[in-house]
């Protein structure tokens, strides 16, 4: 991995952290690499200092004297009957029918957000967590417990750390070279990580069972993106499967292939 990409990954994270929004282990993870290196804890101190910056100014200003005047000017007179009050015009009336046509669109977006995520829980689900996952092998230098290229290897040695089998296969010969496996943890449960590359690009494969809670059942696989990681998740029914990679979508998608996923 380039310093680039390190980079590239830390500013991720430090942002993610400043916006609370990384998840128990990935956020004392960052926080203990900040407390080593001068670099991101400038950064991270940099975004304080401008949120700090912006609340201590006042958010309210008064109308300058010309703008209060008009807006006096436009208020209707208090003593003035109804039969001599001015009619509403098609202009006076236009920002009620826009703050409708305003409304109608929030709630339009609102529904579609709701129908998204109702009708395809499975896509949403999780993939927030893999991304972390798969952001902390890169950044903690904890890519494989086991790091070989023997699927013979690397399949036995999950056997006693996890109560299922996750599938190893090297595809060497495709393009894909397994480069090793790990423990993880996902979605309140044990997950194996099987790693391969693709020339430069790391690619994680998460396996978990799925939870009694969940439904049974084939899910299609989903593609989807994340702080510009791509993912393909599916199911069997008995597992669930995750790639996460920077590799481009097409290529993740033929590995998914080899792996059984119903493309």
């Amino acid at each position: 991995m380039s310093e680039h990409e390190k980079h590239h990954v830390m500013d991720d994270l430090l942002q993610g952290l400043f916006d609370d929004e990384l998840d128990p282990k990935t956020a004392h993870q960052v926080r203990v690499h900040v407390s080593t290196c001068e670099q991101c804890a400038a950064r991270l101190a940099a975004r304080e200092q401008l949120r700090a910056a912006l609340q201590s100014q006042p958010l309210r200003r008064p109308a300058p004297p010309a703008l209060a005047a008009n807006i006096l000017v436009s208020l209707p007179d208090e003593h003035a009957t109804p039969q001599t009050s001015p009619q509403p015009t098609p202009i006076t009336r236009a920002p009620r029918w826009a703050f409708a046509a305003l409304a109608a669109c929030f709630i339009f977006a609102f529904a579609t957000l709701w129908l998204a995520t109702s009708q395809a829980p499975y896509r949403l689900s999780g993939t927030s967590e893999v991304v972390s996952a798969h952001i902390r092998s890169l950044m903690a230098s904890h890519l494989a417990d086991v790091a070989t290229s023997d699927q013979h290897t690397v399949k036995p040695w999950f056997a006693g750390k996890l109560d299922f089998s996750p599938p190893v296969t090297d595809f060497a010969d495709k393009g894909f070279p397994l480069t090793g496996g790990r423990l993880d943890y996902l979605a309140d449960q044990p997950a194996a990580a099987i790693v391969y590359t693709h020339r430069k690009h790391i690619i994680n494969f998460f396996v978990t069972p799925v939870a009694a809670r969940a439904s049974a059942g084939i899910k299609a696989p989903a593609l989807t993106e994340d702080r510009g990681y791509h993912t393909i998740a599916w199911s069997d029914g008995a597992m669930r499967y995750w790639l996460v990679s920077d590799l481009n979508p097409n290529e993740l998608a033929d590995l998914a292939r080899l792996l059984g996923a119903p493309m």
